[in-house]
């Protein structure tokens, strides 16, 4: 039977002073990124070319999903959109979310993100 998340649950907001506490070195940052382009090249990851809308003149909403198998074995889903006309409603431009799921268990998390 497949593992399955509550009807409901809390969603954690993290700011970038929440993400800097977490003390994480650009020498740490580094090594993943390396890390991932290792993987690449061991031929781990699928990251087909992102699609897109155009739903304005000057707008767009992108998704670009990718799959990092071996000892990651993770799936996500970036969608960001550039609104430009926003700046002018006092919005953000450029509103991202993100959506993870590991393979093994099957449960998604989804990740919204705000810049600034």
């Amino acid at each position: 039977m497949p593992a399955t998340l509550p009807a409901t649950f809390d969603v954690l907001w993290l700011s970038r002073a929440d993400i800097d506490t977490l003390g994480i070195t650009m020498a740490e940052i580094m090594d993943e990124v390396e890390a991932g382009f290792a993987a690449m090249g061991r031929g781990e990851v699928e990251m087909p070319a992102k699609i897109g809308i155009h739903t304005r003149k000057d707008c767009f909403i992108h998704a670009m999903p990718c799959y990092v198998g071996g000892a990651h074995d993770m799936a996500g889903m970036k969608c960001v959109s550039g609104y430009p006309p926003n700046q002018k409603k006092a919005c953000p431009t450029s509103p991202a979310s993100g959506r993870s799921s590991t393979q093994k268990q099957g449960w998604c998390v989804r990740l919204w993100m705000q810049p600034g």
